[in-house]
């Protein structure tokens, strides 16, 4: 009878420390996959960050490229800004210059219409004189 007790202390001994090997097993694989989820999340995150650094490297050079394109535009749209000042000043040098021969060709026609009206004027003056003198002689 002792034996059997004491085979089935052993068994509960066993048990009970199979017990405590299942739970420590249970632990060691509870942590493994803790540590297997995180080590995922870990590399989620990396790679979410290595995203976002990448992302940001190839903003920043694109950023990069459109300032050095601005900066190679700035003296072509400087130039072509020059050549357009130029060219509206040279249409208002010629549209000064087209007013100005106009004037003076209307000067020119106004002098002659004036020269024109004080030539006909001392014509029909000298022929009235002329007239007036005859009806005065004639009298």
């Amino acid at each position: 009878m002792i034996l059997i007790q004491d085979s089935l202390a052993h068994r509960q001994d066993a048990r009970g420390s199979s017990c405590v090997g299942d739970q420590t097993l249970k632990r060691q694989r509870e942590a493994s996959i803790a540590h297997s989820q995180t080590a995922r999340f870990r590399i989620k995150i990396a790679d979410i960050l290595n995203d976002l650094t990448q992302s940001i490297t190839e903003f920043l050079q694109l950023l990069a490229l459109l300032d050095e394109r601005a900066h190679q535009r700035k003296p072509r749209i400087r130039q072509e800004k020059e050549a357009c000042d130029e060219r509206r000043e040279e249409q208002r040098r010629h549209e000064r210059e087209e007013y100005d021969r106009r004037k003076a060709d209307r000067a020119k026609c106004e002098a002659r219409r004036h020269e024109m009206m004080m030539t006909l004027l001392a014509s029909d003056l000298t022929k009235r004189y002329l007239i007036c003198l005859n009806g005065m002689l004639g009298r």
